[in-house]
């Protein structure tokens, strides 16, 4: 990546080179957000209700799973399926 920071990263520019990879840099960056619709700073990132409330279900049944009764586990599965995508979407069901 062009700003990783890893040591062995380090590339040394001119001022004059440093300015046009760094525009560079920046207009390949608003091209991908503009294409995938996706946030320029982490800031802008807001998940949607959905999004948050199927993060908080996964977390639930990862962290207190069995201890959960029945049929509170299964509310909360289908919150998490109801955000993520369907079988044979290359996502591992394994078990809740």
């Amino acid at each position: 990546a062009f700003k990783s920071h890893c040591s062995h990263d380090v590339v040394l520019l001119c001022v004059a080179c440093h300015e046009r990879a760094n525009a560079a840099h920046w207009k390949r960056k608003l091209q991908l957000a503009d294409r995938y619709q996706a946030p320029l700073t982490a800031a802008e990132f807001r998940p949607s209700e959905e999004e948050a409330r199927a993060k908080k279900a996964a977390m639930a049944l990862v962290r207190f799973g069995t201890a959960i009764p029945a049929e509170r586990r299964q509310r909360l599965k289908e919150d998490v399926l109801s955000w993520t995508p369907g079988p044979g979407a290359g996502w591992h069901e394994g078990p809740l």
